[in-house]
């Protein structure tokens, strides 16, 4: 979509309008000197000249001084890289969870802040830096979401975590190695909750079961249980 050749300003909320409201004001808005700052002759202009035509430019000027020409219209026009930011967490539907996890994959989102959604179970494909702004609970936390860097053949990739003034971030901060030298405790079953318990009980019987029925259960799909009762009966 191009960009306005003219827009109006909104007199009450200031923002910019391609349709005239009421007392309204007319802005002309400016227009690069090059289309994509490539020059006739081949090549691209210069950084330079692009910052100096920015700060000498006086529909930019004006545009600036009526609100409607912002630091981020200088980084697009620059064509500088620039960082979009989504969030993926329980407060947002799965949906929308799933759509961002769909851009940051295509490169339309280069940055995700995460809840503990994003933990275990998702594949989010190829990533080259984690930042962490908590120590996790446990190594096993912290080996699952440190992880995800650098999973697809990256060149180069990072974990950075941020150790809070807390005994147990400082205790992390002591000892950088910690998820690496804490021998991982054995998975435990509360006894004292019958739904736990039940829980457990029964995802243990149909693993035995599908062990024992299925060749691949990865495959299993609803209808296998239909065709099985269709052929009993």
């Amino acid at each position: 979509m191009p960009a306005p050749k003219q827009v109006w300003r909104c007199p009450y909320t200031r923002r910019s309008k391609e349709i005239a409201p009421e007392k309204a004001v007319l802005i002309e808005m400016p227009e690069l000197p090059a289309r994509h700052w490539r020059l006739s002759g081949g090549g691209e202009m210069a950084r330079e000249e692009r910052l100096h035509w920015l700060e000498c430019n006086e529909r930019i000027q004006h545009a600036r001084e009526e609100g409607v020409w912002s630091t981020r219209s200088d980084r697009l026009a620059l064509k500088d890289s620039w960082y979009r930011l989504e969030e993926h967490s329980a407060q947002r539907t799965p949906e929308k969870n799933q759509f961002n996890e769909k851009q940051f994959k295509a490169g339309k989102v280069n940055v995700l802040n995460c809840s503990t959604t994003m933990e275990m179970g998702v594949d989010i494909g190829g990533m080259s830096l984690v930042a962490m702004n908590n120590v996790p609970p446990a190594p096993a936390n912290y080996l699952q979401r440190a992880g995800r860097a650098g999973r697809r053949g990256e060149s180069a990739s990072a974990a950075i975590t941020l150790c809070k003034n807390t005994a147990h971030g400082m205790e992390v901060f002591k000892d950088p190695l910690w998820a690496f030298n804490t021998v991982a405790s054995a998975p435990r079953v509360r006894f004292g909750s019958s739904s736990i318990v039940q829980r457990h009980v029964n995802a243990l019987v149909l693993g035995a079961f599908l062990r024992a029925e299925v060749p691949d259960a990865t495959k299993l799909s609803s209808l296998d249980s239909y065709a099985n009762d269709d052929a009993a009966g």
